[in-house]
Parts: structure tokens; C-alpha cells; sequence
């Protein structure tokens, strides 16, 4: 059984003789820029039904501090923080005040790649005096420490990489880690 082959030529541009075929690739980039408005939107309708929220900080990919934001009634979300979102998610933590009404959440830039920003808020909030728990070493992985501040509207759970100077610097500030 002799089976039909068709032989296509193609020139230099790369078509063939009889048809053209467009071989061009449209190479524009499939990432978008992450929505931190509907972000912040979502925590600013949180605050205004008075839900109690979950906190945790983090320093993205692209070294731009973070929140994960959690509540009863809306799922994890990670908002990109400016200085005055931070505040202000602090201020309705301890007090239920909405402070951060009209901050701009455009307007966040990246911190240094050495920064280690969960410690940062953890030295932030031992030096304001605040009562942090401590997850049990045995109940712990062997490379973190786990703190957690209950708050009047919530709570702030951060995770520190644990190293000997973060050890150190607990025993320091009397914290019974």
C-alpha cells in the first residue's frame, strides 16, 4: 500500500510557496501586577463589620512587607503593606479604631533583603511592652519560634526564623521562649 506524502517547501522568510503562516509569537508577559486595592479594600470592609482578624507578617518575594489577613467570615488574604497600613492594622488590633481609611495602597516599597521584617514587628511589640505567648520548644519545629499576641480584635501570629542571635535577644527581654 503506497501511502500519499506532501512535500512542503519553505522559503527564507519561512512560508511555504502556495500559503503563508504566521509563526510570530506574542511574548508579553502572562504575570499582572498583584490587586493590593482589592486587598485593601477587603480588610477596610473587615473593619467596618467589626470582625476580629488573624495577622501574620511576612516579607514577600519581591522584599515588600506583607500581611496575611484572615477572619471568621473571609478567607486568607495577603495585603502589600505601606507604612501607615501597618499602623493601622495595629490600631484597629488594640484599640478597633479604622485609622488607615485613606492610606494608599500603591504606595509600598521593598525593604532590604536582609531584613528579617517578622522580627522586626516581634522586637516592635516586646519594646511596647505587649504580653506575647510562646509555642512550646517540643511542640515547635526545630527552626522557628511561633509568637502570638492576643488582641481586642484579634490576633498577631508571627513566625521568627530561629537563630542564636533571636534567642539571645528574647532572653535579653525576659520573653519565655
Amino acid at each position: 500500500m503506497e501511502k500519499n506524502h506532501k512535500v512542503v517547501t519553505l522559503n527564507a522568510e519561512g512560508s511555504t510557496d502556495k500559503s503563508s503562516f504566521d509563526f510570530t509569537i506574542n511574548c508579553e508577559s502572562a504575570v499582572v501586577e498583584y490587586d493590593n486595592r482589592g486587598a485593601f479594600d477587603t480588610l477596610q470592609a473587615i473593619k467596618v463589620r467589626r470582625e476580629k482578624i488573624d495577622v501574620s507578617f511576612y516579607l514577600g518575594r519581591d522584599m515588600i512587607p506583607c500581611a496575611w489577613i484572615e477572619s471568621k467570615h473571609v478567607e486568607g488574604f495577603k495585603l502589600q503593606l505601606s507604612e501607615d497600613m501597618y499602623r493601622g492594622i495595629f490600631d484597629y488590633l488594640f484599640n478597633g479604631e479604622n485609622t488607615d481609611k485613606n492610606a494608599d495602597p500603591t504606595d509600598v516599597k521593598p525593604l532590604d533583603a536582609e531584613t528579617d521584617y517578622p522580627f522586626k514587628v516581634l522586637k516592635e511589640l516586646i519594646a511596647k511592652g505587649k504580653v506575647i505567648k510562646y509555642v512550646p520548644r517540643f511542640r515547635e519545629r526545630k527552626n522557628y519560634i511561633t509568637a502570638t499576641l492576643p488582641c481586642l480584635m484579634g490576633k498577631v501570629v508571627l513566625r521568627v526564623k530561629r537563630t542564636e542571635y533571636v534567642e539571645e535577644y528574647l532572653l535579653e527581654h525576659e520573653q519565655p521562649i
